[in-house]
């Protein structure tokens, strides 16, 4: 009984030992997520990056088209930049801010859900001493029992043999 109680509680550690494993990959992903999405994290930092990429692009491309019409020298080239900010660039901000925060909110809800979903499940020794009562209340069977099961005729005792009556050595 002690060993079946031993074995149990090393399978339950390792066990034990194996969830808290998955427990902490799945938070260090889910912090990833959300150091992700937070203000100054990487989402933000490639999209303003990318915007400012644009603007650049639209900038010269808008002063391209004064030069080739002539107004270059006009005050129209000096408010490209904060005509596109009006336009463009602050709408664009504005929209990845609130992408970044809607995918934030949503990374911590999914946190917050798995470790409150974490179950720290006690061992059940209840079960464990009931199937512990239920294999010794079997009975054993002895030699003297498996040989008068058979008729006392398996293994040489008696004249039966355990193939139906007929010795097979004998024909």
């Amino acid at each position: 009984m002690q060993s079946i109680l031993q074995a149990y509680q090393e399978l339950e550690r390792k066990a034990r030992e194996a969830n808290l494993k998955r427990e902490g990959e799945i938070r260090s992903i889910h912090d990833e997520i959300i150091n992700r999405y937070r203000p100054g994290g990487s989402f933000l930092s490639g999209s303003r990056a990318e915007l400012e990429q644009q603007k650049v692009k639209d900038v010269g491309k808008s002063m391209q088209q004064l030069i080739s019409s002539g107004l270059f020298g006009t005050t129209r080239a000096a408010t490209l930049g904060t005509q596109w900010e009006a336009d463009v660039g602050a709408p664009a901000r504005a929209k990845l801010e609130d992408i970044s925060m809607e995918r934030l909110s949503q990374a911590q809800a999914a946190k917050a859900g798995f470790v409150e979903r974490i179950e720290e499940p006690y061992p059940d020794y209840g079960a464990l001493t009931q199937a512990a009562q239920a294999q010794a209340s079997k009975p054993r069977r002895t030699s003297t029992t498996r040989a008068a099961g058979r008729g006392m005729g398996t293994y040489g005792y008696g004249g039966g043999s355990r193939y139906g009556g007929r010795n097979l050595i004998a024909g």
